[in-house]
């Protein structure tokens, strides 16, 4: 092994995390930042720019192909688990939905970390955050809407101005420039980084090194042949809700039997490491509709014109394009704190399961999303190697309480498609099926028909008890001195809303910590 190369900081992960951290602590012209990412720079392949490719991505190298174990909660069913691998992570390859959610999402953030992360600091972040993305043209609400999915809108606002249902539908701003995907590696660091970052692409981080409790810098590389990179202010993983806790065990924090058993020498032994996974269901409500045609699964010579001159068209839809927060009805048999915009709604010209398929029927879905999902799993490692991918166990639906949301969303779903006028648009009801109606049949067909939102997080959650959490309010991991972590892994709770605005969020703030830290 040698060492050839010192930095201040090393940041492991270019995701929508790793971009914002590494221009902000290379705002600082005498900082010596690097930023490692395994995958390789795709930002320019048309696959990548077009929003509606981003499904067939999910087969692809850019992807790291994770899957969970098989869940219990879902009849036994094991389910993908996308994560980018690229230069922009996961802003590579995902819907591109940018929602910063609203103040009463991080009630429980400032209960468990303090008041450094009370609600007035996070919305003071997610408006700089807000100028930044706005000064690049980063985020932006899209120039076309599907007609199914225009006529969502109007039956669902219709059903709330009768006081049938109580929310907002919504149109989905989206991380897109000009109507083309925008990466955060292109939002943050466009084409032209900063001279004193160095980005170091298709590089695999091997473990963290740490020596008297002190993380001195990464080990790259393939075994016994891997570079030591020094960093000599700190280390900060970005590498998102999965890799981020397997990086910490292989380096030696972690549950120490769990170490044990894999041969990894314990430096601290951090119970929680990999604990508290959350991510958010989805019940696809799919209804097959009057169109001659469904949204195409492959482009015509007429959509590819469209798109390569104009940036629209079919080619040009993020498919999640419409939906907004609803709450449960006040006879529901759930608590009133578990009813309040308890339901997000994904809205796609689509059927969700079978798009894009060649044979991918005309129908349209309302993806019932329970927004607050109170079960819990964990990530656990395969063995001591960083190439095994972890053992994900979601832990979907082991909470009674979260069955019940999305059983009492599909009644919301039933309740819009009956709305004009999005009831002039469908034929029938495909999923669950208009005759599967009594309790023990949602229930069936919801544990064997549910859907990652692909929204992990928590599983190196942020508190104040070493016992409980992995880092501090102030990101850094419990008993390592100079090493954070600022991704969704860090999250106390999983906000309502999707949670790429809550990451950079996240990491813009961590980058004035870190900085601040250093400097003082």
């Amino acid at each position: 092994m040698n060492s050839r190369s010192t930095f201040d900081y090393i940041i492991v992960g270019a995701g929508s995390a790793g971009c914002v951290l590494a221009a902000r602590l290379a705002a600082d012209a005498s900082a010596r930042v690097l930023l490692i990412e395994a995958g390789g720079d795709h930002r320019k392949r048309p696959d990548v720019q077009r929003p509606a490719e981003y499904l067939r991505l999910q087969e692809t190298s850019l992807n790291w192909n994770y899957a969970t174990t098989a869940a219990a909660g879902l009849a036994g069913r094991k389910m993908i688990c996308p994560r980018g691998r690229m230069l922009g992570g996961s802003s590579g390859i995902n819907a591109m939905i940018y929602h910063e959610g609203e103040p009463d999402d991080f009630a429980s953030w400032q209960q468990a970390a303090g008041d450094r992360w009370n609600g007035s600091a996070i919305e003071n972040t997610m408006q700089r955050l807000r100028a930044e993305l706005e000064a690049t043209v980063s985020v932006e609400s899209p120039t076309e809407i599907s007609p199914g999915c225009r006529a969502f809108l109007d039956a669902a606002n219709s059903a709330c101005a009768e006081n049938q249902l109580h929310g907002t539908a919504e149109i989905y701003n989206r991380t897109t420039h000009r109507g083309a995907r925008q990466t955060a590696m292109q939002a943050f660091l466009g084409d032209s980084p900063p001279a004193n970052l160095t980005i170091r692409s298709d590089t695999t981080v091997q473990r963290i090194q740490i020596q008297d409790q002190q993380a001195t810098g990464v080990i790259v590389g393939d075994g016994a042949d891997g570079e030591a990179i020094t960093a000599s202010r700190a280390v900060i993983l970005a590498a998102g809700a999965i890799a981020s806790p397997q990086l910490l065990m292989l380096s030696g924090v972690g549950p120490r039997q769990q170490l044990s058993e894999h041969g990894i020498p314990t430096r601290v032994d951090s119970p929680a490491v990999g604990e508290r996974l959350v991510d958010h269901l989805a019940f696809p409500v799919i209804f097959a509709t009057r169109d001659t045609a469904g949204f195409p699964s492959r482009w015509s010579m007429r959509d590819l014109a469209r798109w390569n001159h104009l940036q629209r068209g079919p080619i040009g839809s993020n498919l999640a394009e419409v939906g907004g927060f609803f709450d449960l009805p006040s006879d529901s048999a759930l608590p009133a704190p578990l009813r309040h915009r308890a339901i997000q709604f994904h809205v796609t010209p689509t059927h969700y399961l079978r798009y894009p398929a060649d044979d991918s029927p005309p129908a349209i879905t309302l993806a019932v999303t329970g927004s607050q999902p109170l079960s819990r799993g964990r990530v656990t490692l395969r063995s001591s190697q960083i190439g095994d991918s972890p053992n994900i166990d979601p832990g979907y639906l082991t909470a009674a309480e979260d069955l019940q949301v999305i059983a009492e969303g599909v009644a919301m779903a039933r309740q819009i498609a009956r709305q004009s006028p999005l009831a002039n648009r469908i034929d029938r009801e495909l999923l669950p099926g208009e005759k599967r109606s009594t309790p023990e049949q949602l229930e069936r067909s919801i544990r064997k028909f549910s859907m990652t939102m692909y929204h992990p997080a928590g599983s190196c959650s942020m508190g104040t008890n070493p016992a409980s959490s992995v880092v501090d309010p102030q990101l850094r991991v419990h008993g390592v001195e100079d090493l954070y972590i600022a991704d969704a892994s860090i999250f106390p709770t999983l906000p309502r809303a999707n949670p790429q605005a809550t990451v950079m969020m996240v990491a813009w703030r961590a980058a004035d910590t870190i900085a601040n830290h250093s400097a003082s």
